[in-house]
């Protein structure tokens, strides 16, 4: 008895040993672990082939453009991608007798050599610097002087000291500062590190402010240029600027590259009899009319061309662009609106303007009045764009409008034919209506045209 019993427990064995044998070996771990069906492991058979195919092929790929090929095969990470590859093709070819190679779980346990080569590689590639970042670019501090007699740029500090030393109106331009420069510029033309601070580092918008011995009057250099990620877009700089008034004195302050006292002075008639610091002044607020002037046509032909292009367009892009400008416009609102009260604290008999003659009172009064017919312009430029806004949007309802109409007329129309096979059901036998298959086709495309009928007559179809 005992006999027949271990000749059939070891027949047993044998048969699902050769049954295990002819499913498909191919994934590494999980199956130590848990048991699968074959048709999983046919699945798992197949995604091991397709990776297979994949790493050999980026082997071949990356030997072929390879600068050294000879180096690249007897790289020791690249042996080993090698061994891996050939290992696991092995084990897809089926007339290699080394079955048991196949079917050895240590065997396939060395396929995880690839994945921690390749692992090992991305953590260095992540662990590596990526490359020394060059410093940016510290602004350089820039002195200019302007007097009657003339201009020197780039100045030293022994000649801005001597400047400021020295007797007579003149103009110090200072350009390219940063925020290591306050403590300097404090001490050059002393005002508080933390008045100069505020006025030029922090975000702030243009204003006038009077402290004892010197006022300081804050404005934006507005500058339009394209957007460098998208051309349709306009990009306006506002980079602060100080004018200083100080004694004798008058100096402009601005972290911009660009120094201001490169732009002429304006020769006005009404201005040759006054000093030289308040024709410097009106010099560069009439500058800045004419700045404001320029961005301000550059917005009204952005809105001239947007609106050309809200009749055809059904970009979700147009919206995008229009609420920028819409951003932009009413951020120069606020810009040309506070430069406004500029000018009428400047005509209130403040202490910059104090002492000047009725003609230049006047000239500054023309300033203040080019400035509303700015801000008047800007308002109108503003209400364009938030009417094309409403426009596009009113544009997208009507759309979705239209589509909401379509739906209901199809929902309408399908009801038709629900009804009558709810009332019939699923035949026409035994049914307490005499009426034929033709006969309920018929009631139901004439219903259902008479209700096209109706929805077109009501325009939902147009």
């Amino acid at each position: 008895m005992l006999a027949p019993s271990a000749e059939g427990e070891a027949q047993g064995a044998r048969c699902l040993h050769e049954r295990d044998q002819s499913r498909p070996r191919q994934t590494t771990v999980l199956p130590l672990l848990l048991p699968f069906s074959r048709v999983s492991l046919v699945i798992f058979y197949v995604i091991n082939m397709v990776i297979v195919v994949i790493f050999a092929l980026e082997y071949l790929l990356k030997l072929f453009v390879s600068e050294s090929r000879w180096k690249y095969v007897v790289d020791f990470r690249h042996i080993i991608d090698l061994f891996v590859v050939l290992l696991a093709a092995v084990d897809f070819i089926p007339i290699i007798p080394f079955k048991g190679w196949r079917a050895s779980p240590l065997l396939r346990l060395l396929r995880l050599l690839r994945m921690l080569t390749a692992a090992g590689r991305g953590f260095d590639r992540m662990a590596q610097p990526a490359g020394e970042a060059e410093p940016p670019a510290v602004p350089l501090i820039r002195f200019n002087i302007s007097t009657e007699t003339g201009v020197v740029k780039d100045a030293p500090r022994e000649v801005v000291e001597q400047a400021l030393a020295a007797p007579g109106e003149k103009w110090i331009d200072v350009h390219g500062m940063s925020r290591t420069d306050i403590p300097r510029l404090s001490s050059l033309f002393s005002i508080p590190a933390h008045v100069l601070e505020t006025k030029l580092l922090q975000e702030n918008f243009p204003g006038m402010d009077d402290f004892p011995g010197y006022s300081i009057i804050t404005l934006w250099d507005a500058k339009c240029g394209e957007h460098p990620a998208n051309p349709r877009m306009l990009q306006i700089e506002n980079p602060s600027i100080a004018v200083v008034f100080t004694g004798n004195l008058i100096a402009t302050l601005s972290q911009c590259p660009e120094s201001f006292i490169d732009r002429p002075l304006v020769d006005y008639l009404e201005l040759r009899e006054e000093s030289y610091r308040i024709r410097t002044l009106y010099s560069i607020l009439k500058h800045k009319i004419a700045d404001y002037q320029a961005i301000l046509m550059r917005l009204e032909k952005t809105v001239a061309g947007l609106e050309d292009e809200a009749s055809a367009t059904k970009s979700s892009g147009f919206l995008d662009r229009t609420f920028q400008l819409k951003k932009a416009i009413q951020k120069q609102g606020y810009n040309i609106g506070h430069f406004v009260r500029i000018l009428d604290r400047l005509q209130d008999s403040g202490p910059v303007l104090q002492g000047v003659g009725e003609n230049a009172r006047a000239a500054f009064i023309a300033l203040h009045t080019d400035a509303e017919d700015l801000d008047d312009l800007l308002h109108t430029i503003r209400e364009n764009t938030t009417s094309l806004i409403e426009l596009q949007l009113n544009k997208v309802s009507f759309d979705l409008n239209r589509v909401m109409k379509i739906l209901a007329v199809i929902t309408c129309l399908a009801l038709v034919p629900t009804i009558i096979s709810g009332l019939l059901g699923q035949n026409l036998r035994d049914q307490p209506y005499n009426i034929t298959i033709h006969e309920v086709f018929f009631f139901v495309i004439s219903l259902m045209l008479i209700g096209l009928y109706v929805f077109y007559r009501k325009g939902w179809l147009k």
